[in-house]
């Protein structure tokens, strides 16, 4: 279950927050719920915010009043005054909202007026808090926004937009100047209900064990909203997760409705009397018939013929009225959608019943398995139909079925979960990547010495392949010119070796399986890490996932076949010269080895020069020509001195190769790095929930 990338949204690790809003903006109905982070109100426990409304203290309506005195916002009830202009049903995709597309009959964009509701909303909110001690709004706040989860409010490529982002623009805009500092994130609804269902259970001593088994068998969120249905299927154990979305709102309930009313009076709908309002009141109704079973909508025409809604389910029709069965309209009339996938058509209850069957099946054959018997949530208030229970109790029988006892809710406190659990996860991640970057910057000095010794053995076999051309074939070339001819053939024509090498040496190193590996560290960090937050909390299958994947980290680790190490400057950097001169000193020069290191002393203590009279000798030894005897001589004795020569190979690789500091140590650093932060992110990806 991939955590919220934070960075997306402009937000950097180093942002503090003092509490979280989440904000459900549905195509109905709109809440907000609150968490305070710092102070003396901090809390861990999200709670719904009362907000004032032109009638009262209430829920509030996706809906906005106009009359003299500006913008006001809109309770559920029917009871709106006279003289407002209602707006309503403005929520719309973020390429809508881009396109500065119009509400109908008006001058004002669907844009204008979704960032208008938004900023009347949040000041709203502002002004009642400063008069709530127990609301404290003071500081910086994260605002998460929900949204669907369907393709129109994501990127879908890599060539389209990222539609979530414009959307948290459109909204960072619209509370720019309400009285509050904050920043937003878009977070899709489904998560955010699933978050706060395993959050409320997951302590009940009672189910959290339940609820955690459940989980590990898979999660399946239905999500009923006003303008889409979505899907959401998550396999905790393989951190797969698979949205899908259908625009089978419940909002299209309304719309038939309104339609049916249309048709029955042969009237368009620029003709009733009030055409926000009476979709308001048919709303109403819907939701009558989600809580309460009543079924019925009354339409009637007034004394001036004009078409007004009543919503007394009892009521005596008369000539003048027209009556819907809600339970009608959802089993029996057609609605029509469509998407990628082509055009539908039929009655809502079948749709959704249809979309439902599909992602069980999706489900079920990505999982390779014959039923789903993990947790499914309902949750949006079109779950609360009778028969959305009926179809799930019959499609998933050994499955844990939770609905949300207030579904109106559910969304915005799950994004309060949501926000909270991944920003504390993507600081632990921080944490630990930065502790592990630490290691292998330690760690790294292993490869270093591997890699030093198979560099030995490769520079001492072509310089003994050198010298054998030179006792055979060294007739005018001196000793400086054969370690020199050395020196240039392996930075010409060896650099491909010394990059095979490298690669096979950190290939080796990072595959090691000792105890003290970098791998195995790793993997101790990470565990070391939760087990220290949650001890003995953590259940056997969620250790196993948080360790490193064997196979996943060989994957990665192939990679370093192909990654292309500056070999030339790391050849540059060695100081082969040096060692070369120092090998014909063991080899050549041995009994004046011990001289020199006497006149060193008398040099020091009485400045007599006679030390660096000795280097102008072995140095004009060097630039001597020797002949065929010589030269056999001299090849054996390099021969018998192996080990030496060696020793002065490495001694010099050692200092000079990726010593600490070094652009080429960081170079390597990084590599590793590129292959170990990806590998270290999905283990502690989906591990949120645990917050």
């Amino acid at each position: 279950m991939a955590l919220l990338d934070f960075s997306r949204f402009g937000i950097s690790i180093e942002d503090k927050f003092d509490y979280i809003l989440g904000f459900d903006l549905g195509h109905g109905e709109v809440s907000v719920a609150y968490r305070r982070l710092s102070g003396d109100f901090a809390s861990i426990v999200p709670q719904d915010l009362v907000l004032e409304t032109v009638h009262s203290n209430t829920k509030v309506l996706s809906a906005l009043g106009k009359d003299e005195n500006g913008w006001k916002l809109i309770s559920p009830s029917i009871l709106i005054p006279e003289g407002i202009r209602l707006y309503y049903g403005f929520k719309k995709k973020p390429s809508i909202l881009k396109s500065g597309a119009r509400y109908p009959g008006e001058e004002i964009t669907y844009k204008e007026l979704i960032q208008t509701f938004t900023n009347t909303l949040f000041k709203s909110i502002k002004n009642s808090s400063d008069a709530k001690p127990d609301i404290d709004l003071s500081g910086s706040g994260l605002l998460a926004v929900g949204c669907p989860s369907s393709s129109d409010w994501f990127k879908k490529n890599e060539t389209d937009k990222e539609w979530d982002v414009e959307y948290k623009n459109i909204i960072s805009e619209a509370v720019q100047d309400c009285g509050l500092d904050l920043k937003v994130v878009i977070i899709p609804e489904s998560r955010a209900s699933l978050l706060k269902v395993y959050k409320q259970n997951i302590a009940d001593s009672k189910i959290g064990e339940t609820v955690k088994d459940k989980l590990n068998k898979g999660i399946l969120v239905f999500d009923f909203g006003s303008s889409t249905l979505d899907s959401t299927s998550i396999n905790i154990l393989t951190n797969q997760q698979t949205d899908d979305s259908i625009p089978l709102g419940a909002s299209l309930i309304e719309e038939k409705i309104i339609s049916l009313v249309g048709l029955h009076y042969e009237i368009r709908r620029d003709q009733f009397y009030n055409i926000d309002k009476a979709e308001l009141d048919t709303r109403a109704a819907k939701e009558n018939f989600f809580i309460s079973g009543r079924t019925k909508v009354n339409y009637e025409l007034d004394d001036e013929d004009e078409v007004r809604s009543v919503l007394v389910s009892n009521i005596v029709p008369n000539s003048r009225s027209f009556q819907i069965s809600m339970e009608d309209v959802v089993n029996e009339e057609h609605v029509t959608y469509n998407n990628d996938n082509g055009d539908f058509e039929g009655s809502w209850k079948e749709l959704a019943e249809k979309f439902i069957k599909a992602s069980k099946d999706k489900w079920e054959i990505a999982n390779k398995e014959t039923d789903f018997e993990g947790l499914l949530l309902l949750t949006g208030g079109a779950s609360r139909m009778p028969f959305i229970r009926g179809i799930v109790d019959n499609l998933f029988p050994n499955a844990m079925i939770q609905q949300d006892q207030d579904p109106s809710y559910c969304v915005s406190q799950g994004l309060v979960w949501a926000a909270g659990a991944d920003m504390e996860a993507w600081k632990l991640l921080d944490n630990i990547i930065h502790e592990i970057d630490t290691k292998i910057s330690i760690h790294i000095e292993s490869f270093r010495k591997s890699a030093c010794e198979k560099l030995t053995e490769y520079i001492y076999e072509c310089f003994i392949s050198e010298a054998d051309k030179w006792k055979k074939e060294g007739d005018g070339v001196s000793i400086r010119q054969m370690t020199t001819a050395v020196t240039e053939d392996l930075k010409c024509h060896h650099i491909d070796h010394f990059m095979s090498i490298i690669r096979e040496s950190l290939n080796k190193y990072m595959n090691d399986t000792e105890e003290n590996s970098l791998k195995n560290e790793i993997s101790n960090i990470v565990l070391a890490t939760y087990e220290k937050i949650y001890p003995g909390n953590l259940d056997a299958k969620m250790l196993e996932i948080l360790k490193i994947d064997d196979e996943k980290w060989k994957s990665e680790c192939e990679k370093l076949a192909t990654i292309d190490f500056d070999a030339v400057n790391i050849v540059d950097s060695l100081d082969l010269s040096n060692a070369f001169k120092t090998a014909m000193i063991i080899i050549f020069f041995i009994p004046l080895l011990t001289i020199r290191l006497i006149l060193e002393v008398i040099d020091k203590c009485a400045g007599s020069g006679l030390g660096a009279a000795l280097d102008r000798c072995i140095t004009n030894d060097a630039d001597k020509k020797f002949n065929c005897e010589e030269r056999e001589k001299y090849y054996k004795r390099m021969i018998e001195k192996e080990v030496n020569t060696k020793k002065a190979i490495y001694k010099v690789l050692d200092k000079s190769f990726m010593p600490k500091g070094s652009e080429e140590r960081e170079s390597v650093c990084a590599i590793i790095r590129g292959i170990v932060h990806p590998i270290v992110e999905s283990s502690i990806n989906h591990v949120s929930l645990y917050f």
